[in-house]
């Protein structure tokens, strides 16, 4: 849009001195006077058909000005529309580019495909900038086959600044899609070893490899994005997520084949993360004190904290890195330290510190993420209602994903909010809903988050445990992790006539997954209970309580306590339980065994 471009600031000096507030929300081109007539110095009488194609074209610049403002203060909506009526006001291929590139932003498929067709009868013949769009039109629709056909054609007539751009939408369209990952592997990869010092290239490259399981392909990519991107500009960050996701051995490759003192500072300490997720925290503590003593940053600091987390040191140690980090960093590594410190504290039910260091989270780029955090510090205090009201304002937000959490994450805890904080009879039909529109819409991921939790209030609040039981079976098969085969065990250790042996079975391979988890440790010690083991029972039901002083879990301890004869022992758990939450579970197991507590002396 540069012909457009250039005459905006013209149109700024002229017009914005006295412009109101509101004139970027409403759009109004006025028409000069049909009959006007401007008599220049000398005394010529200007074209007045001339002079409205002047008036007309200033009005539409104005108008497009306008809109990019409107843009600029999140009217998204308002803006697309004005580039809309422009389109069709002016038949121009530059405005039709903008409102395309407007379009497919908000995710307004249909309309970018309005545009499309508009913007293709405009141009029988396509240029560079509408090869490009029907390029990337067809990665969108899933015409990859066509796609792979253009991508040359549609590359070679770029500028630098798109062809990044394509670059980028191709990794990004590989890592949802494998299909589009395997058929363009070889154009992508051609192009990019003829651009080797373009970070995005490098990225796709490296996307498209390590999707296609091409070792060695990664590892040459990276090498040339650790010479092009030196700063970890966010593609390549979430490059090195997807390989530490899908191969983290080949992350090992690149640091073992890489000249350590010749990388970027950012890649030598990202060393240090890659061989503390290799659970080598020796080597890591020792390359990171080296960095530290060469040039100490606040990204070491980061580093030195999360390494502290990882070794599980102490939370005092962990806060002191983060202190010295949120001290000398920017606001964007203050803001992740913070994120850090609110995660810490949260781990440790510090209330207190969390809510401190929640405030210091002040980066644009973690809004998001701020909001998640505040929703997981009020789930931690049981403030539902917030929970939710937190949950419904993230859906607002421009963008629904921040630099650690996502929507589907925010999702989980509205589902537990909604389930906690309502009436149960009149959630169900919510979770009803919420179930057929995941399905509708092909997430199958947040259909089974939505089976999941409607499992639980199925089994917890209206005390219908088969139909908790197909919910949990359906979610088990789909998503064998260790929260649904928990569930699934456990819920069977409550129903007559269940297999006990398959129930204990699923909750052995929970807790295989996961041994730390108090709630899977409850199951165990009921489902040894269960087989008359009260022996075995007692240590995970001591754990369980330890680190979950819930109602339910002192139901079960002091239950098998009684068991193995520690009458004292079990009363004092009932009293506890009595006095926290859950204690209703505690009271409906002490009237089950005729158990009384003797009078507070």
């Amino acid at each position: 849009m540069a012909a457009w471009k250039k005459q905006l600031g013209a149109v700024w000096a002229a017009v914005w001195i006295g412009l109101p507030q509101a004139a970027a929300e409403t759009v109004t081109v006025s028409e000069p006077p049909p009959q006007m007539i401007i008599r220049r110095s000398h005394g010529e009488v200007e074209d007045p058909a001339r002079l409205k194609a002047i008036t007309d074209r200033s009005n539409h610049l104005f108008s497009l000005f306008l809109a990019e403002l409107s843009l600029q203060r999140g009217n998204a909506a308002p803006a697309l529309g004005t580039y809309l009526t422009m389109l069709e006001r002016t038949k121009d291929t530059e405005v039709a580019e903008r409102a395309m590139d407007m379009a497919v932003g908000l995710s307004a498929f249909d309309v970018a495909e309005s545009v499309y067709r508009r913007w293709v009868a405009l141009e029988p013949s396509p240029g560079a900038a509408l090869r490009r769009i029907t390029w990337a039109r067809n990665m969108v629709r899933g015409d990859f086959e066509q796609a792979a056909a253009e991508w040359d054609g549609a590359l070679s007539q770029a500028d630098d600044g798109r062809q990044r751009q394509m670059f980028l939408l191709a990794a990004q369209t590989a890592v949802q899609s494998r299909q589009a990952a395997a058929v363009l592997e070889d154009k992508i990869h051609r192009a990019a070893l003829a651009r080797p010092e373009m970070p995005e290239a490098a990225v796709a490259d490296a996307v498209f490899s390590v999707l296609n399981d091409r070792g060695s392909r990664t590892v040459a990519a990276l090498h040339r994005l650790a010479a092009a991107d030196g700063e970890l500009l966010p593609p390549t960050e979430l490059t090195l997520r997807l390989i530490s996701r899908r191969r983290p051995e080949i992350l090992g490759r690149f640091f073992q084949s890489a000249e350590l003192p010749k990388l970027p500072p950012v890649w030598r300490e990202l060393r240090v993360a890659a061989l503390a997720a290799d659970g080598k925290t020796d080597e890591a503590d020792a390359l990171l004190k080296q960095l530290l003593a060469e040039a100490p940053s606040a990204e070491l600091y980061i580093q030195a904290a999360l390494l502290e987390g990882a070794r599980k040191s102490g939370r005092a140690q962990t806060v002191h890195y983060l202190e010295r980090a949120y001290r000398s960093g920017t606001q964007e590594q203050q803001s992740r330290a913070a994120v850090a410190a609110v995660l810490a504290a949260l781990e440790d039910k510090d209330i207190a510190a969390a809510g401190k260091w929640l405030a210091r989270i002040r980066a644009a780029e973690y809004a998001f993420d701020k909001l998640f955090l505040q929703a997981a510090l009020a789930r931690t205090k049981s403030e539902w209602g917030q929970v939710r009201r937190l949950a419904e304002q993230a859906r607002a937000q421009p963008s629904q994903e921040g630099r650690f959490f996502t929507e589907e994450d925010f999702f989980g805890l509205y589902l537990e909010a909604l389930t906690r904080e309502q009436d149960a009879r009149r959630v169900l039909p919510v979770l009803n809903r919420l179930y057929r529109e995941a399905q509708r819409a092909g997430r199958t991921e947040r259909a089974l988050d939505v089976l999941y939790r409607r499992g639980l209030l199925y089994a917890d609040r209206l005390n219908d445990s088969r139909a908790a039981l197909a919910d949990f079976r359906r979610v088990a098969d789909s998503r064998p992790n260790t929260e649904s085969l928990n569930a699934l065990g456990y819920t069977m250790l409550q129903v007559p006539g269940e297999d006990l042996e398959r129930a204990f079975s699923l909750i052995q391979t929970a807790y295989s997954q996961e041994p730390e988890s108090a709630a899977v440790n409850d199951s165990m010690g009921w489902a040894y209970f269960k087989r008359g083991d009260a022996r075995a029972a007692l240590p995970y039901l001591e754990y369980a309580y330890r680190e979950l002083p819930h109602g339910e879990v002192a139901a079960h301890l002091g239950e098998v306590l009684l068991a193995l004869g520690e009458k004292e022992r079990a009363l004092a758990v009932f009293r506890q339980g009595l006095a926290g939450e859950g204690a209703e579970l505690v009271r409906a197991a002490m009237r089950r065994l005729g158990i009384k507590l003797p009078a507070a002396r």
